[in-house]
C-alpha cells in the first residue's frame, strides 16, 4: 500500500512532465497498464 500510495503522488507530479519523451512513453505504459510497476520505479527515481 505504502508503494502504491508513493506511486500514485508520483505520477501525480509526473504529470507536469508529461510534454517530455519520457512523460510520454509513461503516459503511454501506465494506460495500458503494462509495468506499472517499473513506470513507479522509474519515476520514484527521476522526480527525486
Amino acid at each position: 500500500m505504502k508503494a502504491m500510495r508513493m506511486c500514485n503522488a508520483n505520477s501525480s507530479r509526473g504529470s507536469a512532465n508529461s510534454f517530455t519523451a519520457v512523460g510520454i512513453q509513461e503516459q503511454s505504459l501506465a494506460n495500458t497498464g503494462f509495468n506499472a510497476e517499473l513506470i513507479c520505479l522509474a519515476l520514484s527515481f527521476s522526480t527525486t
